[in-house]
């Protein structure tokens, strides 16, 4: 087998790994320390996931070419954002209920929005219905475009069939993010609304 000095060209500085390198360092001298948030909750990630969306469809807009490479990374970000708001939402009502919250191991959206949508109709009952029937039509176009949150991370299933319904096709990813925002507004403006209530209710 080569060694790396083989591989490389000696003159190109690419960085190599090293016995003894640190994954997970605690030092700001660079300046590019991230500090965890400490409390529990679901809202730090349901935002990070929907900033890193937003951060990549950014940079396709300025190197469009990129496009066809990142529209998997897109995707999948975006569809594990959808996953964990109806799941927070899922959670924010089993909180108000006083019920035990638990969305066990589902992971496909439609599901997930089923048990969401009569949550939110009970307890935001100003919510127009043609708006969250706006939000289902989103989330059903997704779930045909990838069901189980897989298309997006595979080419092909576990056993190398059936190939990704996201190979082969045309995506305007401005498109995309643009109608994938209006079903994200008004998904955290609902978050807003129950962290309210709950706040009213409970303290």
């Amino acid at each position: 087998m080569k060694n790396s000095k083989e591989i490389l060209d000696e003159e190109i500085q690419v960085p190599w790994p090293q016995k003894g390198d640190i994954l997970v360092s605690d030092s700001n001298a660079d300046g590019n320390l991230a500090q965890t948030m400490y409390r529990d909750g679901w809202e730090p990630y349901v935002f990070a996931y929907r900033k890193a969306a937003e951060f990549l469809v950014e940079q396709v807009s300025h190197e469009r070419l990129w496009g066809n490479l990142l529209i998997f990374p897109i995707a999948f970000v975006y569809r594990h954002y959808f996953e964990l708001r109806l799941k927070a939402l899922i959670h924010d009502g089993c909180e108000l209920e006083r019920i035990p919250a638990s969305t066990g191991n589902e992971h496909r959206l439609l599901p997930l929005w089923r048990r969401c949508r009569p949550i939110v109709e009970k307890w935001l009952t100003t919510i127009p219905k043609s708006e969250l029937d706006a939000v289902e039509e989103t989330l059903t176009q997704f779930e045909n475009l990838d069901a189980n949150g897989q298309m997006a991370r595979y080419p092909t299933n576990n056993t190398g069939e059936n190939p990704s319904n996201l190979l082969g096709i045309k995506i305007n990813v401005k498109n995309f993010a643009e109608t994938i925002t209006k079903s994200a507004n008004l998904l955290d403006a609902l978050g807003d609304e129950f962290s309210e209530l709950k706040s009213n209710r409970f303290y």
